[in-house]
């Protein structure tokens, strides 16, 4: 991990963050998000990000980066780098209410990004976490500057119009989706460094890119540039691109009808009563209190309407999610 920047350097930066921002934000956090998590893991993004163009500075960088944060969230990352002297913005498409508390520094903006947008202001282009905005990202880069640089961070893999699907068979979902996120930017004529971050996550891969392409040949390659990139806009275009609402619908099961709930509930715990335990699961008092027996959630949805599973599908998870919602009174295997 950190092979990308000097660790000795990366380690001073990150306890000063920790020691200056890390107790406070953590006491003030409005959100309910885990602080501990969130905060921490922030701190050690904008460590690297820090580290890296400091030593970008003493190696002669004509010009200190600007930055922006796409898909910024609770816009911590942004607060972090302004704090420490950097000209940046962090864009979402939904407010947080951290957002009111970080000052003037902070710049933050409340707007969707489309295909359509370019940023030629600022040097680097971040995606810590972008989700679906995560493939666009070295694609608006690439048509914002020539001189661009990115820096991904994925986790839920996204491609340009839905979810990824995995394309090589021996590989996880996520390894799969690193190698088509580094063959993306090397199609749009940026290197690629892989790096791993120290972050509590599994998922710590970090992608670099440097612009290869010299002024003197943006012309000569514009049009096959063109032709790598307009598809996506041109299928956006075609299936009405749309961004993430502003406002998040709650879905998980909290927002249905308390005596649905309570009915379907009541209706799945009196089936597993019903049923026999195994021998395995059997209490040596089972003669004085029934614990009910195992059944397979494709048995319990045959207890359901139509009707009723459609309204638990709504709230995106169905049955699943409501039995996880009463770990309480249900223990299921998933």
């Amino acid at each position: 991990s950190l092979n990308q920047v000097c660790i000795e350097r990366y380690n001073a930066i990150y306890f000063n963050l920790k020691k200056k921002h890390g107790k406070h934000l953590c006491k003030i956090w409005p959100e309910t998000t885990d602080p501990l998590k969130y905060v921490y893991e922030d701190i050690s993004i904008a460590s690297y990000l820090l580290t890296l163009w400091e030593q970008e500075k003493d190696e002669g960088a004509s010009e200190p980066p600007t930055f922006v944060d796409v898909g910024c969230g609770n816009g911590l990352l942004v607060y972090l780098l302004a704090a420490e002297g950097y000209k940046g913005v962090g864009i979402d498409v939904r407010k947080r209410k951290i957002w009111d508390l970080y000052g003037p520094k902070t710049t933050l903006l409340e707007q969707a990004i489309t295909p359509e947008v370019r940023l030629p202001e600022y040097s680097w282009w971040i995606g810590n976490h972008s989700d679906e905005l995560t493939p666009w990202i070295p694609y608006l880069a690439s048509r914002s500057r020539p001189d661009a640089r990115v820096f991904l961070l994925p986790c839920c893999p996204f491609g340009f119009h839905g979810k990824y699907q995995r394309q090589h068979g021996n590989m996880s979902q996520y390894q799969s989706y690193l190698l088509f996120l580094q063959d993306l930017c090397r199609g749009l004529r940026f290197s690629v460094q892989l790096d791993r971050l120290r972050i509590p996550s599994t998922k710590r891969a970090s992608l670099l890119t440097n612009a290869v392409l010299c002024l003197r040949m943006l012309t000569v390659l514009l049009e096959s540039l063109n032709g790598f990139v307009r598809g996506p806009t041109q299928v956006s275009a075609a299936l009405g691109f749309k961004p993430r609402e502003g406002v998040e619908a709650v879905r998980n099961c909290t927002q249905l009808d308390r005596s649905f709930l309570d009915s379907t509930v009541d209706l799945i715990a009196k089936r597993l009563l019903q049923a026999e335990a195994t021998d395995g699961d059997a209490l040596p008092d089972r003669d004085r209190w029934n614990r009910g027996g195992v059944m397979h959630l494709r048995d319990l949805v045959q207890l359901l309407t139509v009707e009723d599973l459609q309204m638990l599908k709504s709230q995106c998870g169905g049955l699943q999610t409501l039995i996880r919602n009463h770990r309480h009174i249900f223990l299921g295997w998933y």
